[in-house]
């Protein structure tokens, strides 16, 4: 029963990904560096991918005091790439947003891939049923 459940979920998951609907991520879609990566990992039948992201370099604008007093919450990307990022680009991209008082976050999101285990055999004895690193 629960192994046919997987396999209807991983059937919609690969039939998402061959119709180019994308996958949970934020950015919707597999990134073209793991692409390769995701596609043995869901040719092995006890596994299935709902998530990846090839890592990403960001830079996050928050609002300024203006903003912030004007009751604005949130802020914007000034910058987001997957591949290597070029030091003046990001450099412009920061200075055609910034605004007196305002800050950015500079972030390094490394690679990541959320995968469900639908069989005993991939899953094996390891006796973990959530795992994943937090970095706070």
């Amino acid at each position: 029963m629960v192994l046919e459940a997987f396999q209807q979920r991983k059937a919609a998951v690969l039939a998402g990904l061959q119709a180019d609907c994308g996958d949970k991520s934020r950015k919707g879609s597999v990134d073209a560096p793991v692409a390769d990566l995701v596609a043995v990992v869901n040719a092995h039948p006890g596994l299935c991918t709902t998530s990846s992201c090839s890592g990403r370099i960001s830079v996050f604008g928050e609002p300024g005091p203006e903003e912030r007093a004007a009751g604005r919450k949130g802020g914007e990307w000034a910058f987001a790439s997957h591949d290597k990022a070029d030091v003046q680009e990001v450099l412009s991209a920061v200075h055609s947003r910034a605004v007196s008082g305002a800050a950015f976050v500079l972030r390094f999101e490394p690679f990541i891939l959320h995968l469900e285990v639908g069989g005993g055999g991939a899953r094996g004895g390891c006796g973990v049923w959530r795992g994943g690193v937090g970095v706070c």
